[in-house]
């Protein structure tokens, strides 16, 4: 569970490809853009397993990062 702002912010530097840094998860679907909801669908580039991130950042409570079939 993402517990505060913090951890998606960690989770968007440290993990994600943003085009000039490059991380171990590239976005296939959505956007991390901060917005009331985030929803979006990543991939591992090294291994292929896709992961859904969702979180309410309006309120800032609960989210998951979830592996997906």
């Amino acid at each position: 569970m993402i517990a505060s702002p913090t951890e998606l912010d960690a989770i968007h530097r440290d993990l994600v490809d943003n085009g000039i840094t490059p991380g171990v998860l590239r976005i296939m679907d959505g956007s991390l853009q901060q917005g009331d909801f985030i929803s979006c669908t990543l991939r591992c580039t090294r291994c292929g397993q896709k992961f859904q991130l969702t979180c309410e950042t309006y309120h800032g409570g609960g989210g998951n990062f979830t592996p997906v079939a």
